[in-house]
């Protein structure tokens, strides 16, 4: 992966861990397609929110409640495809979470297209 892309790359993931934690609504704003999705399950529910659904909630119940601790594990990237792995430690005070991102590149900008995570 060019470094162009590895530094932007983790820029746009950074916006999202940055905007989940503090439910910043212009970060997860920047950091989303305007199609993007979420997909998973929790305690046997399953889960499926758009973008301005999922904005709300993270502005309305932000994840860092005092000790959320996040972390980039991987990025791998195919051109204008990349797929981000990122986990979440203490969100909502006591929930782990493993995060998949699938992030695409437009016009020259890379967006996050879709998130499926794991309640740990």
């Amino acid at each position: 992966m060019s470094n162009p892309d590895q530094a932007e790359l983790t820029r746009v993931v950074t916006l999202y861990i940055d905007g989940a934690a503090k439910g910043d609504a212009a970060l997860l704003d920047e950091a989303f397609h305007e199609s993007a999705h979420w997909f998973a399950y929790m305690h046997d529910t399953v889960y499926t929110v758009d973008k301005p659904g999922f904005i709300e909630l993270m502005v309305g119940q932000p994840g860092n409640t005092g000790n959320l601790v996040s972390e980039i594990v991987s990025i791998e990237q195919t051109g204008n495809a990349a797929i981000a792995t990122v986990t979440d430690k203490g969100f909502w005070g006591d929930m782990d979470f493993t995060d998949y991102f699938q992030l695409v590149k437009f016009d020259g900008t890379w967006k996050i297209v879709s998130k499926a995570f794991h309640l740990n």
